[in-house]
């Protein structure tokens, strides 16, 4: 008889966004341990990640699951949930996103005995019905898991949310690409530098800002190109907004992008909020320049210029000068890089999955959770019991 204690990762869907491929890769790295059954569960459908969960189905026993429940998850999606967990004979579950916190806010009250971590992603303000879920679910939930020191504040802050909380910080995987394929460094030969900003195109993503300054270098004659990867609402105005001289490239969001942020001469990341920003850690990993917004998450991970420059959030103007600072002059950006590289390195998907465990063990009445706190290596994870 199995005596693994069996847990469900609730999702929304797997469409392709920053908790979407963090989950993917912490379960790959869970599947490394013994201690727990995995079984992925999709409220909604599927996304264009779905064949990278199908590929891990039964390694270690892992299951992979889409329920196709409605997007207005309610009170009867907490009792299908309730049906398939007791089916399933499933314990502990961890949530990621909005969409399934409150879900498994009603989930809790119809069945007590269920462990609940909850993973927030986002910094967003959300409306009264939100906000009181996020005040009550700390006193329903084992815990509250809150990806960077910012987030954290940011939630006691607005929310009020101080009881059960823990901070894990995201690792990021190695991006895996053919160094014999990174592009000639700039002024080797007559090339275009290329530039690129990869996030699903939304207003908080601030690529609506990226394209202002590439029309302003557009007007000059700055030669670029730029090419923009994600899928969402807002890619219609976007391209509407672009005028011809900007050389701005539209691509669909699609897996594996990590392993191609080589062939870039600069990533930019224009956003307006960010959870964690992924990318920056694997831009980072990838040994490629950042230029992002000065907003407290990416001027963290910035290290306040150290390790990737920074530009004014929501300024296109400035965002505009520092582009051309960087063509005139890539080296200058180029030196960032190894303190940028040596930094990432401390952010590993295998310390990130290893923490989780620990407060999976806690949750299921296990070992208690280390508190310690230093410096990058260790301060991703930290818990607060009040």
């Amino acid at each position: 008889m199995d005596a693994r204690i069996k847990a469900a990762i609730f999702l929304p869907n797997l469409e392709i966004g920053g908790a979407e491929n963090l989950v993917l890769n912490l379960i790959e790295a869970f599947l490394e341990s013994d201690e727990f059954a995995f079984h992925l569960v999709l409220l909604g459908r599927g996304g264009k990640l779905t064949d990278r969960a199908m590929a891990l189905r039964g390694r270690n026993d892992f299951q992979f699951t889409e329920l196709g429940l409605p997007l207005a998850y309610g009170w009867s999606a907490a009792k299908v949930l309730n049906r398939f967990l007791t089916l399933q004979g499933i314990t502990l579950i961890h949530s990621h996103l909005y969409e399934c916190d409150k879900t498994c806010v009603l989930l809790k009250l119809l069945n007590p005995r269920v462990k609940i971590i909850s993973t927030k992603h986002s910094t967003l303000r959300h409306p009264w019905k939100t906000a009181a879920m996020n005040f009550l679910s700390q006193f329903l939930f084992a815990k509250i898991v809150f990806i960077t020191p910012y987030q954290r504040e940011f939630y006691r802050r607005n929310y009020l949310v101080f009881r059960n909380t823990a901070l894990v910080e995201n690792g990021a995987v190695l991006p895996i690409a053919d160094p014999g394929a990174a592009p000639v460094s700039p002024g080797q030969g007559e090339r275009e530098i290329r530039l690129a900003c990869i996030g699903s195109f939304r207003r908080e993503k601030g690529q609506d800002i990226l394209i202002t300054a590439l029309n302003i270098l557009g007007r000059k004659s700055v030669r670029f190109r730029c090419d923009l990867f994600g899928d969402g609402p807002d890619r219609d105005k976007l391209e509407k907004a672009m005028e011809p001289g900007a050389n701005v490239h539209f691509n669909e969001a699609r897996p594996g992008i990590s392993g191609e942020l080589h062939r870039f001469d600069l990533i930019i990341i224009p956003s307006r909020r960010e959870g964690s920003c992924l990318i920056m850690l694997e831009s980072f990993l990838a040994k490629v320049p950042v230029l992002a917004s000065d907003y407290p998450v990416l001027a963290e991970k910035a290290g306040g210029g150290r390790r990737s420059a920074l530009f004014k959030s929501e300024d296109a103007a400035d965002l505009a000068g520092k582009i051309e600072a960087f063509l005139e002059n890539p080296a200058d950006q180029r030196r960032l890089v190894e303190p940028a590289y040596r930094y990432a390195l401390d952010f590993s998907i295998g310390r990130t999955a290893e923490n989780y465990l620990r407060l999976y063990r806690e949750a299921a009445g296990g070992e208690e959770t280390s508190m310690a706190v230093a410096g990058p290596t260790q301060r991703n994870m930290e818990s607060h019991d009040t």
